[in-house]
């Protein structure tokens, strides 16, 4: 499950959610945003609370941990 389409949902997802409020975005927002089908959203994401967890596990992925930023590079 981890396509590129996949990827741009999420990325697309989580700039929306930061800019207008989880609540104030439809499925139909990030589908109109990325020019894909219903269709295609929910081959890649079973629905929007899954998509929420997916934007927050690649942010929390993605975000250094305070422990890793006093280590040497």
């Amino acid at each position: 499950m981890d396509s590129l389409v996949r990827s741009n949902i999420i990325k697309v997802a989580e700039s929306l959610f930061v800019k207008y409020g989880i609540k104030s975005i439809k499925v139909d927002d990030i589908c109109n945003e990325l020019h894909i089908s219903k269709k295609t959203f929910y081959t890649e994401s079973e629905n929007k609370e899954a998509l929420i967890e997916a934007v927050y596990t690649s942010l929390s992925e993605n975000t250094p941990r305070s422990s890793d930023m006093n280590q040497p590079p």
